[in-house]
């Protein structure tokens, strides 16, 4: 993952079974045998494959870890995130390879000077 700056996965995280740095659960050494195995994967050009998965209770959880996961890509990238402007992918999928999720993320900055302008609220009709 050179052009984003950060790590793959298993590198940026603990995964000792303790709370990590932001009171998250740690969950790579938590295996149970009846805990599914989630596989984090992250395209940003490059890709970088999750070779030794995480066991999570559940989808929700797998939900979570993902977000949290990808801020802490984000964040870990300092500048090359918003420079580079290519939107990366982090794709789940589980122990049979079945993609599960993909979360996409990209940056946008405006060339020029830009105004947002946000659209109006739907208003149902009070007659009807």
């Amino acid at each position: 993952m050179r052009w984003l700056g950060v790590k793959p996965l298993a590198n940026l995280f603990p995964f000792d079974g303790t709370k990590s740095r932001r009171g998250c659960l740690d969950y790579r050494n938590h295996r149970e045998h009846n805990m599914p195995n989630y596989y984090f994967h992250v395209d940003n050009g490059e890709f970088s494959p999750d070779t030794d998965g995480v066991d999570l209770p559940d989808l929700n959880a797998a939900y979570r870890e993902a977000v949290r996961a990808a801020g802490e890509i984000i964040n870990e990238s300092n500048r090359s995130f918003w420079e580079h402007m290519m939107p990366w992918m982090m794709n789940v999928t589980d122990d049979e390879n079945r993609l599960l999720f993909t979360l996409q993320f990209s940056a946008k900055v405006p060339s020029g000077e830009a105004r947002y302008i946000p659209r109006e609220r739907e208003t149902k009709n009070p007659l009807a």
